[in-house]
């Protein structure tokens, strides 16, 4: 009876212990479950924001490639506005010159009209 009594108590003991680590052990499957979990939900929002990322980056280039073809644009326009300055300066020059010789002639032929008609006066 006794040592049927110990051998009893002792399977009882292990039993309980058993219970206690198979307890222990399903706390920490439910942790590990719980943190798996959280790690997938991470991931998943890693994998968003690395292809809002992607995408930022790619609108990024598309605006920076038209930015750079404005202002080629800009640079051509440019060009385009000092050629068209230097033609309008030559313009301007060529016609300057062109009204001083003519006022000079003007004058030269009012000059000689002056003299015919101081002339024909003192005749």
């Amino acid at each position: 009876g006794g040592v049927q009594l110990a051998t009893d108590t002792a399977a009882s003991s292990r039993t309980s212990e058993l219970e206690a680590s198979q307890s222990k052990i399903a706390t920490l499957e439910g942790q590990l479950n719980a943190t798996s979990a959280e790690l997938s939900k991470y991931q998943t929002e890693s994998s968003n924001w690395r292809a809002e990322c992607t995408t930022k980056a790619d609108e990024l280039d598309r605006f920076t490639s038209r930015v750079r073809s404005m202002q080629d644009t800009i640079d051509t326009l440019q060009t385009g506005i000092a050629a068209t300055q230097t033609n309008l300066e030559k313009i301007v020059a060529t016609a300057k010159g062109e009204e001083k010789a003519r006022s000079k002639h003007n004058l030269s032929r009012l000059s000689d009209e002056y003299e015919v008609l101081l002339n024909r006066k003192s005749k």
